[in-house]
Formats: C-alpha cells, structure tokens, sequence
C-alpha cells in the first residue's frame, strides 16, 4: 500500500473522479490505536490519498473495543480539516484493553458490546451506538461533510524506501562526514535527554532514508559528526505542463548543542535551475524527532530532468543531529 501502488493510485484516481459531497473509507486495520494491536502504519498511504481529497470518515476494526477520534491528518496532528477515524470493534468476540493513551481520543470504551448506527446524508453523517441488552453506554455524534479537495494529482514519481530504486550516496564525491552517512534501512530507535532523536520507524513501511539508522551505545554513536552527508535520487523526467508538487515525509532530531548551521534539506535540482524543498536547521535548543511534511510547487522546473537532493550537515563542533527522509512523492495536478 505504498504511495504510488496499484492500490494507492487507483484510489487517488476513484477519488479524483468521485461528484459525491461526502466521502468514507473503511477498511480492517487502524492506522491509530490506542488498543492491543498496534498501529497499522502501511495504511497510512491510503489516508493521506483520502486525506489529500477531503474525505470525511475512515471506519476500521481488528481491535476489539471502540474508539472514536477527532479529525486529524495522516500523523495525528488534528485537524479541523482531517478525517475522523471510528474504530468500532465490539461485534461479539470478546474485548481487548487499552494498552497506551492516543491523542485526539473524543471517546472509547472496552466493557460493552454492540454495533455502531450511521446515518450517511449528502451533507453529513449522525452516529449512534446503540449497546447489547441490559447495558447503558452510548456514543452520539454528527457532523457536516467538507468541501472536496482536489486532491494530490496524477502520480509523476515517488519512492517509499521499501525497495532501491537508484539513489546515489555521496553523489558528488564531496561528503565529509565521519558518522551518519545517509543510506536506506530500518531505523532504530536513538533518545537523548529524554527526548526522541531518531525514529524507531518509518513513514510508511519499514524502510526509510536515515542518518546512520542504527542506535549504537548513545544517540551520538551514528548521528551526523564532522561534516555533510548527501544522497540523490536517480533522474526523473517532469512533465512540461501542469502544476506539479513534491511531497516528502521528513523528521530531524537536534541536540541543544545544534546550531543553525546544522541542518537538514532537501532540493530538487533541474538542468534550469533549483527549488527548495526544506531547509531545517538546529536553533541551539532541544528537538525531538516526528514525523512531518514537507510540500513545495517545482512547476518552475516543468519539462526538465530533475533529481532530488538530501543533504544533512553537522559541520562545525560536535553536535547531534539525526535525519530521516521517507514517502518521497511527485503529482501534477
């Protein structure tokens, strides 16, 4: 369920053609959980498609319990402009606890079974569960659906980092880094002073483009040291009309003793000309890691070969700088 899958482009392009007001998915495994299971991030390609076109509900399962979420983006940062997730899980089968607290949690239960009642209009939705004989809990809830987007476009070119696909470390022969080289892999976990620095998992999947991805003794071990470290896709061709997009999920973990020349960014290059995609740098304070989007037009390069180009630096004194790039994705729209 990649961005850029059989799956992933079908339903962009379902989505894209859709004259409905209102829009809801659903499928068996939660991207957000705050039950037993743990989330099921390989669907999160597959929310930002329907969060990218405005889409109004996801409804899930495989936990067995209730949880209803505000709305919220593909990262769980909430949004009025999001999608509300219900998980409804209490057919019969007997109930899982909660195993962990989640944000933008409206409500959830795990002692009563029942079925969840919607009501789908071309305006809105009203949900009502109803419970089992000789049991009281109830959720109500209603909301007005939201003007459609016209969501992320035809697909140019993406990469997941699930499967190489031609990236070049080091590219110009240039780097100087002594640790933390940019490569592909699974990540693993670092934290310092309390914080997260680098993810123990991707954006999607299990890979992602990572500073050094493995922990070592200390968060210090495989961070960026004594310079830059690069990586450039292979070529990619845009076309010549359009209004095109790039797309990347990103997340740096900075030390206190980071300044602002340590940095993460990432550039697209064509033959006439550049843009910048993002340019995060430390600001002398504690950061922990998360993941976040970045988004930039690149329709000033239309109808050129472009890479794109990840760079992290650590230049100066020692400093702690962790970097990860995932979900890297092109549309025209």
């Amino acid at each position: 369920m990649a961005a850029g899958s059989t799956q992933e482009t079908w339903l962009r392009n379902d989505l894209r053609n859709s004259t409905k007001p209102c829009t809801a998915a659903y499928w068996h495994h939660p991207l957000f959980t705050r039950g037993t299971h743990s989330n099921s991030t390989q669907v999160r390609p597959l929310w930002q498609a329907l969060y990218d076109f405005k889409a109004d509900l996801i409804l899930v399962g495989h936990d067995h319990n209730y949880q209803r979420y505000a709305p919220q983006d593909p990262t769980g940062k909430a949004d009025p402009n999001g999608i509300r997730q219900l998980l409804v899980g209490t057919g019969g089968k007997s109930m899982y606890g909660f195993s962990r607290d989640m944000p933008n949690v409206e409500t959830s239960q795990t002692g009563t079974h029942g079925v969840l009642k919607l009501s789908l209009t071309a305006t809105g939705y009203t949900g009502d569960f109803v419970p089992v004989e000789g049991r009281t809990w109830s959720d109500n809830f209603s909301a007005t659906c939201k003007p459609k987007g016209t969501g992320g476009g035809e697909t140019v070119w993406s990469d997941d980092f699930e499967t190489a696909k031609g990236w070049t470390t080091n590219p110009a022969g240039t780097d100087t880094a002594t640790t933390g080289a940019f490569e592909r892999g699974d990540p693993e976990t670092t934290t310092d002073s309390s914080q997260t620095k680098q993810l123990g998992t991707a954006a999607s999947g299990v890979n992602c483009l990572v500073t050094g991805r493995l922990a070592g003794s200390s968060a210090g071990t495989y961070d960026v040291d004594a310079g830059v470290t690069s990586a450039r896709s292979p070529q990619i061709t845009l076309p010549s009309t359009g209004r095109l997009t790039l797309t990347t999920k990103w997340s740096t973990g900075f030390g206190a003793n980071a300044t602002s020349e340590d940095y993460l960014k990432v550039t697209v290059v064509g033959s006439g000309g550049q843009v910048v995609v993002l340019d995060q740098r430390g600001s002398g304070a504690h950061s922990a890691g998360s993941w976040r989007t970045a988004t930039a037009d690149i329709s000033a390069l239309a109808g050129q070969t472009v890479r794109v180009h990840v760079e992290a630096a650590d230049p100066g004194t020692a400093s702690l700088v962790e970097a990860q790039i995932d979900d890297v994705l092109i549309t025209k729209a």
